[in-house]
């Protein structure tokens, strides 16, 4: 409903006043520096132990305390631009909801401003503080609120009004108030930065700017895919939202329409870094796609009669997904602009690099790093910038820098694994155990070369502070440098968007439910840092703008805008990412002046990071990944067949690096389903390898084998359900004096079967031995399920002879006896008198 305000003057603050306010000491909650370790499990940012990770409790406090709700849908500024000037008004429409079951009068309204902040991170600090001393003016409502009721108003702020008479970036607070049950209070506000220009303000050098543009997506692809050759697999997704986002009016379509749109400038100051699991996933969507929520097995299992009876034969076929002609226009789009832009691959599906590092497996880097340059080119046809990565949550861990090295490797992940799997070395630990059950699984210990051409690394300014540095510049290992952003820019722009993130490196101090302002003043937020970062910056201090990987359609084009203003004003010029990635002679000279990898402590999480990867979901991913690598360890390629070996198990590599996405982990209301998310993909990657592992198996004809000699030979069947040929080995545990002469490697045919001939020599020939066997890799990694099957000794002949003679005796006495009782029946006088009649 609709309803007229009446203005009320108030008095702005006097000068002094305001500079004490300025100076104010602001009482915050102190939070420790010292990052923790990985939660064992994933908690929801709501629960106790973890919450004031996320939110500091002291942080607007008062806004939390009412049901009353208040909401900027939208600012307008003069002459439709994207700030105000000296002596202009900012329009603002506002709504206020009444939540409670009282209600609510004298609703008031009533911005106020601080100093202007002279940088982001003090501006980050302003928005969790109280002390606003400037007043402008007060609107209040001419009548009153229902329960449940909600009102919607155009609100103007002079700047006259808040004494702003220079430019500047101001932090500024929409103060909501009003009576309930006749007690007047403070009830909710919206905090934001406000841009205000000045025209006739002289400029300094223009600042060099360059803005990475992110294009990246959920994809829901069904866990559990594996490889098919020449064709791609059916392409199954778990829901098409994506679908949603491609649409016209979608995000992503928007995203790029935005950059298409925007002046020369602007783009040879632009990035697009996009992520190669999306142009991966949209390209096979042009083709038709499926949205399911089960995925058949490609593989051949054996099933007992039993199961072939029970089992789902007709599995749900899904829906065909809606989104492939729109897929089709969205990716013509992209190719137009990357033909004449910087590209960037982002890591395959933002996935953690930190959490995908400690899982210690090299194939899992290789594809996170790698698998962009070879999609960009198949999908894009253009090579993004090498030798580029731009971790999702803006630091990298000690122990993550030397695997970076993977990013400068001249070999695919799938001609490496053919280079290196000519080197395998047997196991000396056979085991019954595979990986995928292996509780304390056991990282590999290939280390990632030195690059030949340096690993660039873009991280937060305040992630690095005691390595050998020179500017934005900093020594991080052999080969990798890291070139620093600025930090408190790149977490204001995280918070932007429809599910603000809380980054890791960001001061806990500064950390607050985001949502509690609305997105209209957030954006408005991220344009004056953006502003007050480029003012802040000259020639020697450029500017990286790294907003969220998921950014969203409206801040992309604010952004673009943004810095289409400073281009034109002379505020910026546009500097490409390479610029921005390239030493001068001086700086390189300090750099290669390292003598010493720094120590563990020198860069990293500079504060706890609420969203780190648990213990148990890297564990997971460790037994998953050793499993899978192990697999693909058995089979062999075959000229006959266009799979491959790693081919066939590439997309299941792919599956654990979407659970270990960055993607929605850092916002405090998309944590918990991102993580629900991750454990849906993990348990259906596990189900489509307990499938391929329970189609190589071991099928003894009996569990119990009786020898007539010692030479009688064990039968056993060895089955390959895989696509591809197999070569394996049979291992066994059980009484260490036994012995079992097995075949040695042999060759499985693809979906097919061998029949196995071993001997065994046994301590105890007169003693039953019970055995374990199991397939395994050449190199002794554990494969199938394990059979029990139990060796009977051979017959003595002795003791048979005895027990045949005793039987014939025994059966002689019988007969023997019969016939004489027969004999006895026939003699007079030897039966039995008849009774007699009984009538």
């Amino acid at each position: 409903m609709s309803r007229s305000l009446r203005c009320v003057s108030v008095l702005a603050a006097t000068a002094a006043t305001a500079a004490t306010v300025a100076t104010a000491a602001v009482t915050i909650a102190s939070f420790s520096t010292a990052p923790v370790h990985a939660l064992p499990i994933p908690l929801d940012p709501s629960d106790p132990t973890v919450s004031e990770l996320w939110v500091n409790p002291s942080a607007r406090a008062d806004d939390e305390i009412s049901d009353v709700d208040l909401e900027i849908s939208s600012f307008t500024m003069p002459n439709n631009g994207l700030a105000a000037r000296v002596g202009e008004s900012v329009k603002a429409q506002v709504k206020v909801t009444n939540r409670t079951s009282q209600t609510l009068s004298n609703i008031t309204l009533q911005a106020r401003r601080q100093e202007a902040s002279f940088d982001v991170a003090s501006a980050r600090v302003a928005a969790t503080s109280n002390a606003y001393g400037y007043f402008g003016a007060a609107s209040t409502l001419d009548s009153e609120l229902e329960p449940g009721e909600s009102v919607e108003v155009d609100l103007e702020i002079p700047l006259d009004s808040l004494l702003i008479s220079q430019a500047g970036s101001f932090p500024t607070m929409l103060e909501l108030s009003g009576q309930l049950d006749g007690v007047a209070s403070h009830l909710d506000s919206q905090r934001f930065l406000l841009p205000v220009v000045d025209d006739a303000q002289e400029l300094d050098a223009p600042t060099p700017t360059t803005m990475i543009y992110p294009i990246s997506a959920q994809t829901n692809v069904l866990g559990g895919e594996t490889g098919e050759a020449p064709e791609d697999p059916p392409l199954l997704v778990s829901s098409d939202a994506l679908a949603g986002e491609l649409e016209a009016s979608g995000r992503l379509q928007k995203l790029i329409d935005a950059y298409l749109h925007s002046s020369p400038a602007v783009q040879q100051a632009t990035c697009l870094a996009i992520d190669p699991q999306l142009l991966d996933v949209v390209d096979r969507m042009t083709g038709g796609y499926t949205v399911t929520d089960t995925r058949p097995s490609t593989v051949r299992q054996n099933q007992r009669l039993r199961e072939l009876w029970t089992a789902d034969n007709q599995p749900n076929p899904g829906t065909p997904g809606t989104g492939a002609e729109d897929a089709a226009v969205f990716l013509e789009k992209l190719r137009q602009a990357a033909a004449s832009s910087c590209t960037v691959a982002l890591p395959w599906a933002n996935t953690d690099l930190n959490a995908v590092s400690e899982t210690g497996n090299q194939w899992l880097m290789r594809e996170a790093l790698q698998r962009g340059v070879s999609t960009f080119e198949e999908v894009l046809g253009v090579v993004p910038e090498s030798n580029v990565v731009i971790p999702g949550n803006g630091y990298v861990d000690p122990s993550t820098a030397g695997d970076l090295g993977w990013a400068d490797n001249a070999l695919a992940p799938d001609q490496a694994w053919e280079v290196q799997s000519q080197d395998l070395v047997a196991s000396a630990d056979a085991s019954e155990q595979s990986a995928l059950d292996n509780p304390k699984p056991t990282p590999g210990n290939v280390e990632a070369p030195t690059p030949t051409t340096p690993v660039s690394v873009l991280v937060s300014d305040n992630t690095v502070w005691r390595t050998t540095s020179a500017d934005r510049f900093h020594s991080l290992a052999p080969g990798v440098t890291a070139v620093s952003y600025q930090g408190s820019l790149s977490a204001t722009l995280a918070t932007l968007g429809e599910n603000p993130e809380t980054v890791g490196y960001s001061n806990p101090d500064s950390r607050y439910d985001y949502a509690m302002d609305s997105e209209s003043a957030r954006n408005l937020t991220g344009q004056a840092a953006l502003r007050l970062t480029v003012d802040n910056g000259d020639e020697d201090s450029p500017v990286l703008v790294m907003p969220s990987a998921v950014l969203g359609a409206d801040d992309g084009e604010m952004l673009l805008r943004t810095t289409e203003e400073l281009l034109l004003d002379g505020s910026a010029r546009p500097f490409s990412l390479k610029d921005y990635l390239t030493t001068n002679a001086e700086q390189q000279s300090i750099l290669n002046a390292a003598t010493t990898p720094p120590d563990d402590t020198a860069f990293g999480a500079p504060y706890d990071d609420p969203a780190t990867l648990t213990e148990t979901e890297i564990l997971r991913t460790t037994q998953q990944a050793e499993y899978i690598d192990d697999l693909t360890g058995i089979m062999f390629n075959d000229p006959s067949i266009a799979l491959t070996r790693y081919g066939f198990t590439a997309p299941l590599r792919h599956d654990l690096l979407r659970a270990l996405s960055i993607n929605e982990r850092r916002s405090v209301a998309r944590h918990s389903e991102a993580a629900s998310r991750a454990d849906r993909l993990l348990n259906g990657n596990r189900d489509t390898l307990q499938k391929l592992r329970s189609s190589v198996a071991l099928l003894p004809p009996g569990n119990v084998y009786t020898r007539t000699s010692d030479s009688s030979p064990l039968l056993i069947v060895a089955q390959n359900g895989l696509p591809l040929p197999a070569e394996t080995q049979i291992l066994y545990s059980g009484n260490q004096q036994a012995h079992i002469n097995t075949p040695g490697v042999v060759r499985i045919p693809a979906q097919g079967s061998i029949t196995l001939q071993m001997t065994a020599d046994l301590p105890d020939e007169s003693a039953r031995t019970d055995l374990t066997l199991w397939l395994a890799s050449p190199d002794g990694a554990t494969i199938s399920e394990p059979v029990e099957i139990t060796v009977q000794p051979r017959p003595n002949l002795s003791i048979t002879l005895f027990f045949v003679a005793a039987g014939i005796l025994a059966v002689g006495g019988l007969l023997f006896m019969k016939k004489k009782r027969n004999v006895e029946k026939r003699l007079p006088g030897t039966g039995s008198p008849k009774p007699p009649p009984t009538h």
